[in-house]
């Protein structure tokens, strides 16, 4: 089965395989969890991490339960030089991006457990409490690095 596809009108093949039979549905827009893959013009599944998700599987628009979004991927662990943020209104969370000279940091941004080693934006810890502090370009006078 194929959908025709008229002037401004275009529907995408879904087939729903929570029915018995397998049904299939031509649709304007895709159900929840699958994106309008234009070339095929079919509803394919997003990510199995991906709630949503736009022009590929992989570009995901929401994550599941449990997992935080960051730069349209979702991860069950922020990357590095993020730390994870949640929204309690919205039930989500999301990976945010450390302070520029932080390499690991806990949130808020700046609130630093290891400093960026990589140029232009090398760090030294400073004012460590708990392992925990500011990177900052230069050691202040009475400190070095």
């Amino acid at each position: 089965m194929s959908c025709t596809t008229s002037g401004q009108y275009t529907a995408y093949l879904y087939i729903d395989i929570s029915t018995t039979p397998i049904n299939s549905l031509c649709l304007p827009i895709c159900p929840e969890g699958y994106f309008a893959n234009k070339l095929t013009q079919t509803c394919d599944p997003c990510n199995i991490n991906c709630t949503g998700c736009i022009f590929n599987a992989n570009y995901c628009t929401a994550c599941i339960k449990n997992f935080s979004w960051y730069k349209y991927t979702c991860y069950d662990i922020c990357p590095i030089k993020t730390y994870m943020t949640s929204n309690v209104t919205s039930n989500t969370k999301n990976c945010t991006d450390c302070y520029q000279y932080c390499q690991i940091c806990i949130g808020p941004s700046t609130l630093c457990t290891e400093c960026s080693i990589v140029a232009p934006y090398i760090g030294y810890l400073y004012n460590s409490t708990n392992l925990t502090g500011s990177c900052v370009t230069a050691c202040p006078q009475g400190f070095y690095a």
